[in-house]
């Protein structure tokens, strides 16, 4: 399939994943995305983690009882609900603080690196090493961060993290739970990314 009919295949996918179809088939041709398998599991991954390729930047923006249903371990309390609902910069900087290389909740590395790009890259220690083998030199992500929205560096690092976590085997068994995994860590919106699968074989005729 040449450039043009892959980008032709995800501008199928309506006017949001039409505005990344170049980005993302150049990426995909970088890293040896070729299959049409491969890259309907790796699209359609993208599809769902980037909320229909309308959201480059995660969405902290939860409400008391979504803190409750998916963050109650770090606000076990409905007062500390009440003060955090509604505040992505405090709710980024308390949930991921102390872990994926990041430094304490003052020191604002939770909200610095928040998730973006395609597949929600997030925390200091995964914008370091991105930035290394992308750039060839970790401080690039670090002292930018927002360049991971970027449409074609957040295609490279989707690419980048496809390889990194060896997932392509799994897409080319077709094996969507097996992807997710990779991807998610579990299971979490396996509906709307089967969705996303089976209009991504059908833009590129799996």
């Amino acid at each position: 399939m040449s450039l043009r009919s892959t980008e032709q295949a995800i501008a199928t996918l309506g006017e949001y994943a039409s505005k990344y179809a170049y980005p993302i088939e150049t990426a995909m041709i970088e890293g040896g995305i070729e299959t049409p398998l491969e890259k309907a599991h790796f699209v359609a991954q993208l599809g769902h983690e980037s909320s229909g390729f309308k959201r480059l930047s995660e969405n902290l923006n939860y409400s008391e009882d979504r803190l409750e249903a998916v963050f109650s371990k770090y606000f076990p309390t409905q007062a500390e609900r009440r003060k955090f609902a509604h505040n992505p910069v405090m709710i980024a900087n308390r949930v991921y603080a102390n872990r994926i290389g990041n430094a304490d909740e003052a020191s604002c590395d939770g909200w610095r690196y928040r998730g973006r790009g395609f597949v929600q890259l997030t925390g200091r220690a995964n914008y370091r090493e991105a930035s290394y083998d992308l750039f060839g030199d970790a401080s690039v992500l670090l002292n930018d961060p927002d360049l991971a929205m970027e449409p074609l560096i957040a295609a490279r690092v989707a690419v980048w993290f496809w390889r990194k976590k060896h997932i392509g085997a799994y897409a080319l068994a077709d094996d969507l739970e097996g992807v997710t995994r990779k991807v998610n860590g579990a299971l979490n919106g396996l509906d709307d990314r089967r969705e996303w699968l089976r209009k991504t074989k059908r833009a590129f005729s799996v």
